[in-house]
């Protein structure tokens, strides 16, 4: 009797390589749930643009997996126009 030895091999590990990798946080009644939300957003001293027409982008809180970081505003240049 011959075996198809590649697709059981397939088989067995298509269901593992698809599972992929979940995070977030479980609730007392066992339902996984997002993080919690962002702290009020701190206050910046914005100066004077570095050169003419750029534009600033305000800082943000950023979830990275376990708690929320503070990343700060910047000035950036404005995206081209079409």
């Amino acid at each position: 009797m011959k075996t198809d030895m590649p697709r059981l091999l397939f088989a067995v590990a298509l269901p593992a390589l698809l599972s992929g990798c979940v995070t977030g946080v479980v609730d007392g009644a066992g339902r996984t749930a997002g993080p919690p939300a962002p702290p009020a957003p701190l206050p910046e001293i914005r100066s004077l643009a570095p050169v003419p027409g750029m534009v600033w982008v305000a800082g943000w809180w950023h979830w990275d997996g376990t708690a929320y970081v503070w990343l700060p505003g910047r000035w950036e240049s404005p995206p081209p126009l079409p």
